[in-house]
């Protein structure tokens, strides 16, 4: 979206370019720390539309404003190939989690289970405790005799 420049309504408040509503302006605030880093991105003020999800930020003290999103979407992680890991240890944290090595996502231990009868024959699939991810559908099985997990098909 190019720069523009915002108008008034008669109460004399920006009005959002898109749909017509009146702005909010949000004062800017100090500078944050932010994974370690100075943030410096609120420290200017703005002019946000819930409606349209946008905010208007002056570019330069112009008269000109710039446009963005309100609520950025988050970065989209990359799944790993399963091909790229290797068997590895994982630990389950008190709420019987651990960090997927697949897709960086939260997922679940499964403690293990009494043997089934599917279809007349013994399942023993979920009989060792596991590890699902929910976010990329991804199992991560105990190597038999060692402390290590690797990526399993089901």
């Amino acid at each position: 979206m190019a720069l523009q420049k915002l108008t008034k309504n008669k109460k004399n408040e920006y009005v959002c370019p898109q749909c017509g509503k009146a702005l909010r302006f949000v004062d800017g605030g100090a500078v944050q720390l932010v994974d370690g880093q100075p943030d410096m991105e609120n420290i200017l003020p703005k002019y946000e539309c819930e409606h349209c999800d946008v905010f208007y930020r002056e570019f330069m003290d112009t008269g000109y404003y710039d446009a963005f999103p309100l609520h950025p979407l988050p970065p989209v992680r990359r799944v790993k190939d399963v091909g790229e890991l290797m068997p590895m240890q994982l630990y389950k944290d008190e709420r019987n989690e651990c960090v997927c090595p697949r897709c960086g996502e939260k997922m679940q231990f499964v403690e293990g289970q009494a043997v089934r009868i599917v279809d007349g024959r013994p399942d023993m699939e979920n009989v060792w405790g596991h590890f699902f991810c929910s976010h990329c559908q991804s199992v991560f099985r105990r190597v038999a005799g060692t402390d290590f997990y690797q990526w399993a098909e089901k």
